[in-house]
């Protein structure tokens, strides 16, 4: 009986027949492909997720100080002024929120604000 020539592999030390290893080196390059394309939607999603999370500290970075006006100062008038000083600075984060930003700078009552603020940390992604 003739014996078939194998060879050893470097990486698993196994001994393989040569058209086997055309096989594998065929096989290595698909299984690179799947890799790189899981790889690349991990850390999309990865992305993703601190994106939302930055979102929601910041919401609640102003749900705090937004708090924290409304116990030091009486009425909505000088609260919601304070709040849209700072809208002027943080509106340049959210991307395509012009109408919205419109809406906070005119409203006149927290209850209207908090929804509209609401509203545009659900709708409108932040851009950075």
């Amino acid at each position: 009986m003739e014996q078939e020539e194998t060879k050893t592999t470097a990486a698993t030390g196994v001994e393989m027949p040569p058209e086997a290893e055309s096989w594998v080196q065929l096989h290595e390059s698909e299984l690179t492909e799947l890799m790189q394309k899981q790889a690349k939607a991990a850390i999309t999603e990865l992305k993703r997720q601190e994106k939302q999370e930055r979102k929601e500290r910041f919401l609640r970075f102003h749900n705090a100080i937004l708090e924290g006006y409304r116990q030091q100062m009486s009425g909505d008038k000088n609260t919601l002024f304070k709040m849209k000083e700072l809208w002027a600075y943080w509106g340049e984060n959210f991307a395509d929120a012009d109408q919205r930003l419109k809406k906070i700078r005119k409203c006149e009552r927290v209850a209207e604000y908090e929804c509209l603020v609401d509203a545009l940390f659900r709708e409108k992604e932040l851009c950075v």
